[in-house]
């Protein structure tokens, strides 16, 4: 075995605790009492300080604020919010005012519901205003699991379309993003995703048409004599089948 030495560049992001947030926090804990024998104390060793009193802080029970006036160098980055700007400041600001920049809530993910994913992907698609009702439509009667709850039949009733443009267009939803979505029935959620992903396998499809609860059930031997395939072919099938996904509109779902 032979033991080698290497070199990886890491990139890490981490609060740094500097003598300077240390000191603050102390400060913040200090008592007035406390803060003024401090104020008094540093006053004292350092010539370099000197008492500053405003206006609002004048009279026997002012506050002494203490400045440096010596030159500093930049602070490091100590603060929660100074590090999330210093890291986002260039992405985020250029497309939000500054006070929209620094709130912790622009900072989190927020993944659109399955409806707003598919009417997002239908306004790109559609060029044709009737085609766009009858789109809304169906991805209105989609549930959250992905799956079209009506018949063509209803979508007809509901928004006046012919079959055929109901089916034209229920096609063109099918080929949305989750793949599997807008089928009426499990084995045609797989059945499109094996088309998408293209994964398409005849003993696969058969496995889906007809054997799917032998394939829950793992009797792999079973599904082996009835479509006159190897054991091994089969498991090879089931291992694909096993890589879609039964409920694709879950992945847009409100409750993660």
């Amino acid at each position: 075995m032979r033991l080698t030495n290497d070199i990886f560049l890491e990139q890490q992001q981490k609060l740094v605790m500097t003598p300077e947030l240390r000191l603050a926090i102390a400060i913040l804990q200090m008592s007035t009492m406390e803060l003024e024998e401090f104020t008094q104390k540093e006053l004292e060793e350092n010539p370099l300080l000197e008492v500053q009193e405003t206006e609002e802080t004048s009279g026997e029970n002012a506050t002494a604020v203490v400045e440096a006036e010596k030159e500093k160098e930049p602070e490091p980055v100590t603060s929660m919010e100074e590090w999330a700007d210093f890291y986002h400041d260039r992405d985020i600001g250029l497309s939000m005012g500054d006070s929209e920049a620094k709130s912790y809530d622009n900072f989190l993910t927020r993944r659109p519901t399955l409806y707003k994913h598919l009417q997002f992907q239908l306004r790109l698609a559609c060029t044709d205003d009737e085609d766009w009702q009858v789109g809304l439509d169906i991805i209105g009667n989609i549930d959250d699991q992905g799956y079209l709850w009506v018949s063509k039949e209803e979508i007809a009733v509901q928004t006046g379309a012919s079959l055929e443009r109901i089916e034209r267009v229920l096609g063109l939803v099918q080929s949305f993003h989750p793949h599997g979505i807008g089928a009426s029935t499990l084995q045609e959620s797989l059945l499109i995703q094996l088309r998408h992903f293209g994964k398409e396998d005849p003993l696969a499809e058969k496995i889906i048409n007809e054997h799917l609860d032998d394939l829950a059930h793992g009797k792999l031997a079973k599904i082996a004599q009835c479509l006159g395939a190897s054991v091994q072919q089969v498991q090879r099938a089931c291992d694909i089948i096993r890589t879609l996904d039964p409920k694709p509109g879950l992945q847009y779902s409100s409750n993660d």
